[in-house]
């Protein structure tokens, strides 16, 4: 993405920021995403990590976490334009 927008828009301060309008929505959500996961993985109350532990273990919870790291590593690039 990052060598499309150099190659495509002039200058290169304008290909960059293009490069950074495309990339901030997916970068937010891993972000997001990576800190709620933390919140949950690092819960310290022992009623909370008793229900956690025994989520991840259902197939719900299986299914979950398969659904979340795919989503995580198959992405769908953006539309990207064909301007000078």
């Amino acid at each position: 993405m990052l060598a499309h927008c150099l190659t495509r828009v002039r200058p290169v301060e304008a290909a960059l920021r293009e490069y950074e309008r495309l990339r901030i929505p997916r970068t937010s959500a891993i972000v997001r995403n990576s800190a709620q996961g933390g919140r949950v993985m690092q819960l310290d109350q022992a009623v909370l990590e008793s229900l956690r532990n025994w989520f991840i273990g259902t197939a719900p919870g299986r299914f979950l976490g398969d659904w979340l790291l795919r989503r995580a590593l198959t992405y769908a690039l953006p539309k990207l334009s064909g301007s000078v």
